[in-house]
C-alpha cells in the first residue's frame, strides 16, 4: 500500500512540475505586442451569423494606423453579407472596407481597417467589427475555418519586426436549434 501511494505521490509531483513549466494563457497573451482574435460564432443552415473581430495592442508598443485581414471560406457553406463597425471602431473614426473575391467554391474576403492620417486617436483596442455571413441551407453541421491571414502596417503576421498573435476564426454550424435558458425562470 505504501508503495502504491509512494508511486502515486511521485507521479503527482512530476505532473505538478510539468504544469508549472507550461505558460498560462495570460502569459501567452503577454508575449504578443499585438493580437487579432475572433469571437465564437454559431449558426444554423439558412440563418445569418455574425463573427466578432478583436484587435489588442500592448500599451508600450507603437500605435498602428492600418490592419488588413483576409478570410477564406467555402462559398457552398457561407455567403458574405456585410462588414459592420463595432462601437470602438466608430468612436475612433476607423475606416472599414471589405472586398469580396475568390472563385468557384473558394471565397475570400479582404477587410481593411484604417485610422485616417488626420486622426490623433489610437487604433481601437478591443472589438472592432462584426462580419456578417449567411450559412447556406445545404451546410452540414460542424466547424468552418476561415483561415485568417493578417497584416499590420502591410507587414504579415507573423513578422520578424514585432510579436503578434493571430487566432483561427471559425463558424460553427449546428443543425439543432440553439436554445437559451435562464436559471431564474427554470426553477
Amino acid at each position: 500500500m505504501a508503495l502504491v501511494f509512494g508511486a502515486w505521490g511521485a507521479w503527482l509531483g512530476t505532473q505538478a512540475h510539468a504544469q508549472e513549466s507550461r505558460p498560462t494563457e495570460t502569459e501567452k497573451q503577454d508575449e504578443s505586442d499585438y493580437a487579432v482574435t475572433f469571437g465564437r460564432a454559431v449558426g444554423m443552415p439558412g440563418q445569418a451569423v455574425a463573427l466578432s473581430v478583436f484587435f489588442t495592442r500592448r500599451s508600450d508598443v507603437p500605435n498602428i494606423r492600418k490592419l488588413r485581414l483576409r478570410l477564406s471560406f467555402p462559398t457552398a457553406a457561407l455567403s458574405y453579407d456585410k462588414l459592420e463597425a463595432a462601437y470602438l471602431a466608430r468612436r475612433a473614426g476607423l475606416e472599414l472596407r471589405a472586398v469580396q473575391g475568390g472563385s468557384g467554391n473558394n471565397g475570400t474576403l479582404d477587410l481593411t481597417f484604417t485610422l485616417p492620417e488626420s486622426s490623433s486617436r489610437e487604433f481601437p483596442n478591443g472589438q472592432i467589427a462584426y462580419v456578417h455571413f449567411t450559412v447556406s441551407s445545404e451546410a452540414k453541421g460542424g466547424a468552418i475555418s476561415l483561415h485568417p491571414e493578417a497584416w499590420i502596417e502591410e507587414k504579415p503576421i507573423p513578422s520578424p519586426e514585432f510579436r503578434a498573435r493571430l487566432e483561427d476564426a471559425k463558424i460553427i454550424v449546428t443543425t439543432s436549434p440553439i436554445l437559451v435558458g435562464c436559471f431564474f425562470f427554470t426553477h
